[in-house]
């Protein structure tokens, strides 16, 4: 596909599920665009990839973004947009502005999803388009809210306002919580099963189990092997899925919580550094860039 003169290539096939047929990949398909409304974020989390841009201002311009929506759907290129940053409800004026832009843009057909440290979750609730969001996904890494206050190096959160602002939504299916499996807090069966013990007690249908990327100290020194946890046999757990290629495998499945409710649950439980020329997805940045990922070899249009 060419986008703003410049030649991309999809994935020659989706990822593979459990060992069925590989599945060519259409272009028609798209490919989802990951939208950092800022660089900025109130917490200081020791294994975040944006720890160098976290206190940089940037000019967020909503025409230029609106004109690369509408630009990217012409082409066909888009199935979904994700809305991140740094932390996008800093200014809760600009998100909503910005998700407006998208549902005029590309109608309600497509995915549209959130990731946020819910500092400002509350106000998510007077959002235009709330209930047409796919999915909302709020970072939590503990189910205590002192050790989950001690990783973010910031007040977060409570589990009481959790139950608060999932109490108000329409959609109980639309908060999603992730967690950073990290040695000394989240790093076992038993913790996982804890968290969703207490997510389940909350009202959240899905949680995400995310191993930590290896770009600092920290990092390596508090990984945990997702991949030893997750393709083991645990009671009260159901593998369903898993999705793989050729640098990373994923795996979903189902947990049975002590009321007899079904948790759903996802992790990545490999990612091997092995180059790549597919591109599986566009950044929108800041600072008003278009490119297809990080690091000196993603492709900028503009």
């Amino acid at each position: 596909m060419e986008i703003y003169g410049q030649h991309i290539t999809f994935p020659a096939y989706f990822c593979q599920m459990n060992d069925l047929p590989l599945v060519p990949y259409e272009k028609e398909h798209g490919i989802r665009l990951f939208v950092h409304l800022t660089n900025r974020c109130n917490a200081n989390c020791e294994f975040c990839s944006n720890a160098s841009n976290r206190n940089n201002q940037s000019d967020f311009n909503l025409d230029t973004f609106r004109q690369t929506i509408h630009y990217l759907n012409e082409k066909k290129a888009l199935n979904g947009v994700s809305f991140s940053g740094g932390e996008p409800s800093l200014d809760i004026s600009l998100l909503n502005e910005a998700i407006n832009i998208v549902f005029d843009e590309l109608g309600t057909q497509k995915q549209v999803a959130i990731s946020t440290n819910g500092t400002h979750l509350a106000d998510f609730l007077s959002l235009d388009h709330l209930n047409n969001l796919e999915s909302i996904h709020l970072s939590r890494h503990h189910y205590l809210d002192e050790q989950n206050d001690q990783i973010f190096k910031q007040s977060m959160l409570k589990t009481e306002e959790l139950i608060q602002i999932q109490s108000q939504l329409k959609n109980k299916h639309l908060l999603i919580f992730n967690c950073n499996v990290i040695k000394g807090y989240i790093d076992s069966i038993e913790e996982i099963k804890n968290y969703m013990e207490w997510a389940d007690s909350i009202g959240i249908h899905k949680c995400a189990f995310i191993p930590l990327m290896p770009i600092n100290s920290y990092c390596k020194e508090h990984e945990i092997d997702t991949q030893a946890i997750f393709t083991s046999t645990h009671k009260n757990m159901i593998r369903m899925r898993s999705f793989s290629r050729i640098n990373c495998c994923c795996l979903d499945g189902y947990y049975l919580t002590k009321e007899n409710r079904m948790m759903g649950y996802y992790t990545r439980t490999r990612d091997i550094n092995i180059p790549c020329n597919d591109v599986k997805g566009l950044i929108y940045t800041a600072d008003n860039h278009l490119k297809t990922g990080y690091g000196a070899d993603a492709t900028l249009f503009f």
